[in-house]
């Protein structure tokens, strides 16, 4: 999963045969542009995984044209060789929806999803990093979008893989099916 930015975020999973889903790795950066993204991508993976084909999924958006030039951030990595989909939706409600049904979910008595503890920034994230910020005038009152921060970018990846690999809560598995992630396994 990517979401893209000048503070990008990237997720590596895979999909085990039983259903349970592994966070293998992240990627983060800090005002990159997308031909570094792509670059720190491909180092990645051949440092770390041995793969004939990924799949990745990203933020809908990543397909808009650049205010500056005539290429979009899906043009950038696709022509880095990265096999990018736009992932089903960019809902903030139904891609969190996403991740809780996953971690709210036991396979066979195991987590639906179990994460690297080398995914660090992820962790953080879950654990109060990605939150949503109270409103200036306070009350209790909190913006309707989490914040945007440092956790927010790997915990938007997240989302997106999680999404490409088929777990939509509105398609009930059936469907919606797009590529799965295949021959990851993990450093």
């Amino acid at each position: 999963g990517i979401d893209v930015g000048r503070s990008p975020g990237a997720i590596f999973l895979q999909e085990q045969p039983d259903g349970q889903t592994l966070v293998l790795s992240e990627i983060t950066g800090a005002d990159i542009s997308a031909v570094r993204l792509a670059d720190l991508i491909k180092q990645h993976v051949s440092k770390y995984y041995h793969l004939h084909e990924i799949h990745y999924y990203a933020d809908p958006a990543f397909t808009a044209m650049s205010q500056t030039r005539d290429e979009s951030v899906s043009d950038v990595l696709y022509n880095a060789g990265l096999l990018v989909f736009p992932a089903s939706t960019n809902s903030v409600d139904i891609r969190l929806e996403t991740v809780r049904g996953m971690l709210q979910t036991l396979i066979m008595g195991k987590p639906a999803l179990v994460i690297n503890k080398q995914c660090e920034i992820l962790i953080e994230a879950l654990i109060g990093g990605y939150h949503y910020k109270e409103e200036a005038l306070g009350g209790g009152r909190f913006k309707d979008r989490p914040e945007k921060n440092q956790y927010s970018h790997v915990a938007d990846a997240l989302q997106y893989a999680l999404l490409g690999a088929g777990n939509d809560p509105r398609m009930n598995g059936d469907a919606y099916h797009v590529p799965k992630v295949l021959g990851l396994y993990g450093p």
